[in-house]
């Protein structure tokens, strides 16, 4: 037909084009092994099922199964092929490449309309076999959409598109066809896909990226090298049965295994508001997008340090649901029992200060802090005060480590719903009151060790002295961080990471406390836990709810219970860490003086 003949003319003239990141290795994570491939990949394979879930039980329906076998499934069924998407490994990048030469690279185009809106929509739906970012899953659907203000296919050939879309995550971002961001070979579109995330990005770059439902943020990263890849257009048209070339697109099932949370399976076009309304979703995606200081501005050890560390600290949500749950099980019921028990089975009273260097129960720790927290509240409340002018310090730094991007851009970015705002809360006040903490800590150790000595009193020239001194209680400290990171992201590491975490608590005490060298440091630590790790640990699990998770619980509860804005929020959560970071610090100072009482010599 005549038309159709136009739309397929119409799909061939904008077909995109992709760039993905080269990998160095085999299963090297910074690049990508994946382009987009056709539906006909998971079909006719014996390993690949399709399943249902219903009544709380999972069942095989068909193996090696066609597109017809799909047409008009619920969303009860789900195809899954073999991996676990929480862990994936190597496994589906080997799948994916012992198949991958027998099918080209395609993108489905689709004629979209919207009710109530001129013009249409041409968009191209990119299947991915695997998603490789925080919310791991199997099968990927993303989309590049154009758009147009003739009604009809014969009209847009003789015009050029108004804008165009590209998918990012649970969002995406906008340009204006003529906008210089956009990258075009003729009138073809190019998209530089981010590795593993498969999101569409305007540029080579590294720019910040938001996971979809509190998975967190992290780097989507299109940088070269990169390998050019020219898709195949195959233009797909509503099913009326499963007979259809495209049975496929009435599945309201998951492309992919189903798990709990954002590691489910996707659901396909046919189910995505921009099939439904094109226009309406363009105009909600951003108009630019935070971009990362490229690897040839900061070093490619410092990128991906940045890029692991907004990972990590972001996402608290994606480590627990990676955990198997026998052992995540086993390790919240034990960490819950030892709490209780210190916290019940413990003494609080009598209330013994001076002297300070003494052996106490549990809750005399506390109690005996929160008597010397009032003694000297001034000086102690001075050095908590620290975190609001180092806040704005932060935010400054932010502003330059980020091109500084327009309003409408960070809006866009975090305002899409009120959990990414959650995580923006803990991300950005983890990195940044982390800093400061250390700081906080090291002023209040250095009072109590004045007060331990026998002063009656410590003052802010104590504390102006220490910050002279800290060269040599960096030094330790950094190179204590260096090897918990290291094992952490090792991932298998991170057993030896927790300990050695607990073992390194007391560098500043050791050296502030008990004289050691900063040499020494390290070693002296870990000898005050010796034979009382458990004790050890327990106690700073107490401390780090106190110490890190009480300012940001208390944000998140205000951010997704009110309507405050962020900045408001923030502040309070800030003052709530003025006030309770020197109180953390004294009892940890406690505990190492409790620790190490029967071994002064």
């Amino acid at each position: 037909m005549q038309t159709a003949s136009r739309e397929q003319q119409l799909a061939e003239k904008y077909a995109p084009i992709v760039y993905i990141r080269n990998q160095n290795g085999a299963c090297d994570k910074r690049g990508s092994p994946y382009a987009p491939v056709p539906v006909e990949f998971l079909f006719e394979v014996e390993e690949i099922r399709l399943r249902t879930h219903q009544s709380g039980r999972t069942t095989d329906v068909a193996n090696a199964f066609s597109a017809a076998d799909l047409y008009g499934k619920d969303d009860t069924y789900f195809i899954d092929v073999p991996g676990n998407p929480k862990r994936p490994g190597c496994t589906y990048e080997q799948d994916y490449l012992a198949r991958t030469d027998d099918y080209p690279p395609v993108a489905y185009a689709y004629i979209a309309r919207e009710e109530g809106r001129a013009g249409f929509s041409l968009q191209y739906w990119l299947f991915y076999y695997f998603n490789d970012w925080n919310n791991t899953h199997e099968g990927d659907w993303e989309t590049i959409q154009l758009t147009f203000a003739g009604p009809a296919a014969e009209d847009a050939l003789s015009q050029d598109p108004l804008n165009v879309g590209f998918s990012q995550h649970s969002g995406g971002e906008r340009a204006d066809w003529d906008d210089g961001k956009l990258r075009r070979e003729g009138n073809r579109p190019v998209s530089h896909l981010a590795a593993g995330a498969n999101a569409n990005l305007f540029e080579p770059n590294i720019i910040l990226g938001r996971g979809e439902r509190g998975t967190g943020f992290g780097c989507d990263d299109a940088s070269p090298p990169s390998r050019r890849v020219a898709l195949d257009v195959v233009l797909v048209e509503e099913p009326d049965g499963p007979a259809s070339p495209f049975a496929w697109l009435a599945f309201d099932g998951r492309w992919g295994e189903r798990q709990p949370w954002e590691f489910n399976g996707p659901t396909g076009p046919n189910d995505k508001r921009s099939w439904r309304e094109p226009f309406s979703w363009m105009e909600d995606l951003r108009s630019s997008s935070i971009v990362v200081p490229g690897r040839s501005t900061v070093g490619p050890d410092a990128v991906n340090l940045f890029c692991e560390i907004i990972w990590v600290a972001s996402s608290p949500f994606v480590w627990l649901f990676r955990v198997p749950l026998p052992a995540l099980v086993a390790g919240l019921i034990g960490v819950s029992v030892g709490l209780v028990y210190l916290t019940t089975r413990t003494t609080y009273r009598p209330v013994v200060i001076p002297p300070l260097r003494r052996s106490r129960a549990f809750g005399q720790m506390f109690t005996a802090a929160g008597a010397l927290y009032r003694r000297h509240a001034l000086l102690f409340l001075a050095f908590g005060s620290l975190f609001i002018p180092m806040g704005f310090i932060m935010a400054g730094i932010q502003w330059l480590l980020f091109s500084p991007p327009d309003l409408d851009t960070v809006t866009s970015f975090f305002a899409a719903d009120r959990v990414a705002g959650a995580v923006l809360a803990l991300t950005l006040g983890n990195i940044a009151s982390s800093l400061v903490y250390w700081f906080v800590t090291v002023g209040t150790v250095a009072a109590v060790a004045r007060l331990d000595a026998g002063f009656r009193h410590a003052s802010v020239d104590d504390y102006v002295d220490v910050l002279r001194r800290l060269p040599p209680l960096v030094l330790p400290r950094l190179k204590a961080l260096g090897i918990v990171l290291l094992l952490t992201f090792s991932v298998v590491g991170i057993p030896w990471a927790v300990r050695n975490a607990v073992r390194w608590a007391f560098i500043e005490g050791t050296i502030l406390l008990a004289g050691t060298a900063p040499k020494d440091a390290l070693e002296a630590s870990a000898a005050a836990t010796e034979g009382r790790w458990p004790y050890t640990f327990l106690c700073l699990a107490v401390l780090a709810v106190l110490g890190y998770l009480l300012g940001p619980a208390l944000a998140i509860i205000l951010l997704l219970a009110t309507s405050g804005p962020l900045s408001v929020i923030n502040m309070v959560s800030s003052l709530v860490f003025v006030a309770i970071a020197p109180y953390v610090a004294i009892v940890q100072a406690l505990l190492f003086l409790e620790l190490t009482s029967d071994r002064r010599p």
